[in-house]
């Protein structure tokens, strides 16, 4: 795998995303060189490496990146510095080269995470803004508690986190942010129901169903609802659409957004009604499978498979979202069955599909390669997909 970009996020203890790790090839560290060569462009350049998510709320997330000395020597100088934390693995060959580069990072006004699992330097712990540990070892508790004698003022990082058992752990121990895939296991306890869809989606879904949708009152019904009203307008204006024009009104919108792209938007705020503290991230991670496996599907040429593959990766996760087995659920949505049996595990193409995009997204580059067809998809275009479906689940306001 020669091009890739994918993010982790990094909880903080109420499980708010305090930041992501960036994954980046090489070939894209040069694509960010060579476009971004003045300080002027780091919040540029942060946006692109990182599209920051809860923004409003929560301020931006930070972006962890890996330290190399290319990365210092050129990418590095020119990220803001307020919002990049610089990823250190200890070396125990050459310890003061280790304190060094960690020195030269801190001269930059960066925050350091350092990496204590297999090593722990003294020195560095006392320099570090965030210790790693990975919880997966058996001496992780034993581990954090021999760095916390060292080092008091440091947050503590927990990855790893494959399931809500060691994010319990961790938590109780009291580690203050957790990264791993835990997020995405269902949370053991009673299921989760949905209270109520709002209905004007499922009145404007139903129109979109009839053989001859009505754009007008379409219009209608989303401008009497304030909140899908400011959405559909934020979409419509947003980088992902691109209008020629400011749009203002929301006829102007529907008739640029178009049938095909007003029910993606819909789904995508049905699923909205199942957000609860704690889920945002889920349901972002949910709207980027949907996006991307679309585009996937126009890049094999099968768009009349797009929004069928849209559907297979927006409601990919909704077993976990609501606790719920995949099975029962299926039986709930007006979904094809091409899309309920990719859901419920079956084998045909959208699930083929859809693995290949839960590889990527956790970094796995040997089993994506295993599903990857270069002569279908070009490694480029996948990359350039999956920024776009970043900047589209942004869009919606999730």
């Amino acid at each position: 795998m020669k091009h890739y970009i994918a993010r982790h996020p990094i909880f903080n203890r109420k499980m708010e995303v305090f930041g992501y790790k960036l994954i980046l090839c090489q070939s894209l560290r040069d694509y960010y060189y060579d476009l971004y060569t003045e300080p002027n462009d780091a919040e540029e350049l942060y946006h692109q490496l990182c599209f920051a998510a809860d923004e409003e709320m929560h301020g931006k997330p930070a972006a962890f990146i890996e330290f190399s000395d290319e990365l210092f020597e050129s990418l590095i100088p020119l990220l803001p510095r307020k919002y990049v934390i610089v990823e250190c693995e200890s070396n125990s060959k050459n310890e003061l080269t280790n304190v060094n580069s960690f020195i030269k990072i801190k001269a930059q006004e960066y925050r350091v995470a350092y990496d204590a699992t297999e090593n722990i330097i003294e020195r560095l712990v006392e320099i570090a803004d965030i210790i790693k540990i990975d919880v997966t070892v058996q001496s992780a508790h034993t581990l954090t508690e021999r760095v916390k004698s060292y080092q008091r003022k440091a947050k503590y990082l927990a990855y790893n986190v494959e399931t809500w058992d060691d994010y319990k752990k961790a938590f109780a121990i009291g580690y203050d942010y957790f990264q791993g895939s835990f997020f995405l296991k269902p949370f053991p306890g009673k299921q989760n129901e949905i209270r109520s869809f709002n209905v004007n989606i499922l009145r404007v879904i139903s129109e979109l169903g009839q053989p001859e949708p009505s754009f007008r009152e379409i219009a209608n019904i989303i401008e009497h609802d304030l909140s899908l009203s400011y959405r559909l307008l934020k979409l419509v204006n947003s980088a992902y659409i691109a209008p020629r024009f400011k749009v203002k009104t929301i006829s102007q919108g529907v008739t640029i957004l178009g049938l095909n792209e007003l029910n993606k938007f819909m789904s995508a705020m049905l699923m909205r009604d199942a957000q609860s503290p704690g889920n945002t991230e889920l349901l972002r991670r949910s709207l980027i499978r949907g996006k991307l496996l679309e585009f996937l599907a126009e890049q094999k040429h099968i768009p009349q498979k797009g929004t069928e593959a849209f559907f297979t990766g927006i409601f990919s996760l909704l077993d976990v979202i609501l606790n719920r087995e995949m099975e029962d659920i299926m039986g709930e949505l007006p979904l094809t069955d091409t899309v309920k049996e990719a859901l419920k595990g079956e084998t045909n193409e959208l699930k083929a599909l859809l693995d290949m995009v839960i590889h990527y997204e956790q970094a796995d580059w040997e089993s994506f390669s295993s599903l990857y067809k270069p002569d279908l998809i070009q490694q480029e275009e996948l990359v350039n997909d999956y920024m776009s479906a970043l900047i589209w689940a942004e869009s919606l306001d999730f």
